[in-house]
């Protein structure tokens, strides 16, 4: 279980921050069109700041012993 933990974390931690900081390069290879600044602050909270607060969460939940029970 902590592989898998460990591989996700690693993978979200990965992808959120580069949707956060690059968002319209990689909107872009999505096909989607950010427009609007309205649009590239939701494509940044729910590509890049999700996926980094789920990855952070999993990465604590690897040193934290009492969360593995």
């Amino acid at each position: 279980m902590r592989l898998f933990i460990a591989f996700n974390a690693l993978i979200y931690l990965a992808f959120g921050p580069a949707f956060y900081f690059f968002p319209q390069a990689l909107a872009g290879l999505l096909g989607i069109s950010l427009g609007h600044n309205t649009a590239l602050a939701d494509f940044r909270a729910m590509y890049g700041g999700v996926p980094l607060a789920a990855g952070l969460l999993m990465a604590i939940a690897l040193k934290k012993e009492s969360w593995q029970e």
